[in-house]
């Protein structure tokens, strides 16, 4: 099972790629003022690829928080979220966490923490996001929806959301999906703490804040001038927004297409001239395959022999 889920991984991905570089209008990319700007390029994927590791830290202390006071070793962790996340290229969203499971056994985990901690994630990722967007809903000039109720209304996602994670909710949900995936009953001991949510919580936080900064240095290497660093809290909302799209749009892998509309259009809004608003969401991409790459490389290089247990 295990295998079949990498090569299903490997080849989707590589189709992917394939896609995307054929797709790509590679000359809206403004290729000159990319390599006049390659150090902030380089920063920029430093940045994205800081987030991914950030994501996986949070597993693993979601797990070892549940394992205590049995230690839970990282560079496994890291191997398994690593390639898990490779799954958000496949459509539907639940392939990642369907290799989390399958690989559990083989590394001593124990199942029902699997769910529950991948539920939790998914909760919390979706709450902070949902959240830092109320900054670009409110805070970008002439956006449309910036007059009505949106931004109380994901304010209010986010809210319920976060109450979703909280133990003594999670552990009916959390046991529903065990059922269906045929996972022994999950008990309180398996539900992660509300101390460990509102450490995800400040991770995911980190996260958000990442990936805005990724895209204003992305945005100010194809734009010098057009945005200052004070709006950096603003593209913190952008690429929530941004971020949170993806994760609702389940047949769209890794949010092609939701996440760039995104960002061309604030982008526009900020003033951010056409050309190198759209070369920021194309580039915005290619920075995240090159990151999604780079880190699955990096997880394997940390795993030589994969232990029998953790």
């Amino acid at each position: 099972m295990r295998k079949t889920l990498l090569w299903v991984y490997g080849l989707v991905v590589l189709a992917f790629f394939v896609y995307f570089i054929i797709e790509t209008d590679w000359n809206s990319l403004k290729l000159t003022e990319i390599i006049a700007n390659w150090p902030l390029i380089l920063v920029a994927l430093a940045v994205a690829l800081a987030a991914r590791m950030v994501m996986a830290l949070n597993w693993f202390m979601m797990l070892s928080i549940l394992n205590k006071p049995r230690p839970t070793r990282f560079a496994p962790i890291l191997s398994v979220y690593a390639v898990s996340w490779m799954g958000r290229y496949i459509p539907g969203k639940v392939s990642q966490y369907i290799y989390r499971l399958s690989v559990a056994g083989h590394l001593g985990l124990s199942k029902k923490r699997v769910v529950s901690t991948s539920l939790v994630e998914a909760l919390l990722q979706l709450s902070v996001f949902s959240a830092l967007s109320f900054l670009a809903l409110t805070g970008l000039p002439q956006w449309e929806l910036q007059n009505n109720y949106l931004p109380l209304l994901v304010i209010g996602i986010a809210t319920v959301l976060f109450s979703m994670a909280h133990p003594k909710s999670l552990k009916l949900t959390a046991g529903k999906i065990a059922q269906f995936r045929q996972v022994p009953e999950i008990t309180a001991e398996d539900i992660p703490s509300g101390r460990s949510n509102l450490i995800t919580v400040a991770l995911f936080t980190l996260v958000a804040f990442f990936n805005g900064l990724t895209l204003f240095l992305m945005t100010i290497s194809l734009a010098p001038g057009s945005v200052s660093a004070t709006q950096l809290p603003l593209f913190v909302g952008i690429a929530s927004l941004a971020s949170a799209g993806s994760l609702l749009a389940i047949f769209a892998p890794s949010g092609v297409g939701v996440v760039e509309i995104i960002f061309f259009s604030a982008l526009i809004l900020l003033g951010v001239p056409e050309a190198a608003a759209l070369g920021a969401s194309l580039l915005w991409r290619i920075i995240a395959i090159l990151a999604d790459v780079a880190f699955v490389a990096i997880s394997a290089a940390g795993v030589r022999d994969e232990p029998s247990s953790l």
